[in-house]
């Protein structure tokens, strides 16, 4: 028999795998929507700074395009 503290320890266990599994399903999910939606996967840029405003703004707009919805799609 498993003692009560090995088996709270693989609940817990379990409930974290699968909340690791939600969050790497969603970051997969949004990555993919911003290189279909805003080309991520070809950027252009020459330096790291660029890189890393390009992608903010990207990211923003995709956050910004979930909040704000157009008066024909209500």
């Amino acid at each position: 028999l498993a003692s009560a503290s090995a088996q709270k320890h693989e609940e817990t266990s379990a409930w974290w795998l699968q909340l690791l599994r939600r969050i790497r399903k969603r970051i997969e999910t949004v990555s993919s929507q911003l290189e279909y939606h805003f080309g991520l996967a070809e950027t252009r840029t020459r330096d790291v700074w660029h890189l890393t405003t390009q992608v903010t703004r990207k990211l923003l707009a995709h956050t910004n395009r979930g909040l704000v919805q157009s008066p024909t799609r209500a």
